[in-house]
């Protein structure tokens, strides 16, 4: 992600170049993640909309074949899901997991984001510590599918936790 160094910037934009033209040429598909800054030089007064410019910047005149299959961010919120999927609508945006939370977070975090136009979540580690992983899949499934709402959700694996003796 960028730091607000113009001569990194311009390095990290070269090398993704380098990258997705060696990439195409062998007919590698790639996916591109991003992460907020964890150190800039100064701060950064709105980091959502900082990524999102940082990100349109990136994909600025890229050509379709050398495009990224998904985006991997971390979700910032419905504002700045709304402003990067109307920048691009055909970028497919997934979102992180993120840090740990509690299944209220994790399968609030996916339904928002869905409403706002992610169009994937990467929840692995997510998926990796909950109690049980087939269920917290089954309910993130359903609230992909607008099957359920978090709350209800939350009730519902929790009762089948329950059945299964977690």
């Amino acid at each position: 992600t960028f730091n607000h160094d113009h001569a990194l910037d311009r390095q990290s934009l070269e090398s993704y170049r380098a990258f997705r033209i060696e990439a195409e040429s062998k007919n590698f598909r790639h996916f591109l993640e991003v992460f907020a800054p964890n150190a800039p030089l100064r701060p950064i007064a709105d980091t959502p909309r900082f990524v999102n410019d940082c990100i349109a910047r990136t994909l600025a005149g890229v050509p379709t074949a050398s495009r990224p299959r998904f985006l991997k961010i971390p979700y910032f919120g419905a504002r700045a899901m709304d402003q990067l999927v109307h920048y691009d609508p055909n970028l497919v945006v997934g979102i992180l997991g993120g840090s740990s939370g509690t299944t209220h977070d994790a399968f609030r975090m996916l339904w928002e984001a869905k409403k706002y136009g992610a169009r994937a979540a990467l929840f692995g580690r997510k998926i990796n510590h909950s109690e049980h992983q087939l269920t917290f899949v089954k309910f993130l499934r359903a609230l992909a599918d607008d099957e359920l709402e978090p709350d209800d959700a939350v009730r519902a694996y929790h009762n089948e936790l329950d059945h299964l003796g977690i």
